[in-house]
Order: C-alpha cells, then structure tokens, then sequence
C-alpha cells in the first residue's frame, strides 16, 4: 500500500525514519511545513496591498 502523497509533501526529504520514528517525522514535517509559511510570508510578492 503506497501512501498518499499531498502537495505539501510533494518535496521528498531523505530521511531514513522508520515507524516507530513516526513522531518525530510528524514533528520535522509540521516545523517544515512553519518555516515555509513563515518565508513564504516574508517575500514580498504575498505582501498585502
């Protein structure tokens, strides 16, 4: 069973977690997830008029 691959996953990390490393990829993936949003915030393209 493949899993699903979302857009925000679309960029593969190599990282050699297992299962029971689970959390901790959960954990890397949501502070990947922050820090894009947050450069994503500072370029000024998405600046509000």
């Amino acid at each position: 069973m493949a899993p699903k691959r979302s857009a925000v996953y679309s960029l593969e990390v190599p990282v050699p977690f297992t299962r029971q490393d689970k959390w901790l990829s959960l954990f890397y993936g949501c502070l990947c997830t922050a820090l894009v949003v947050y450069i994503q915030a500072l370029l000024p393209g998405n600046a509000q008029p």
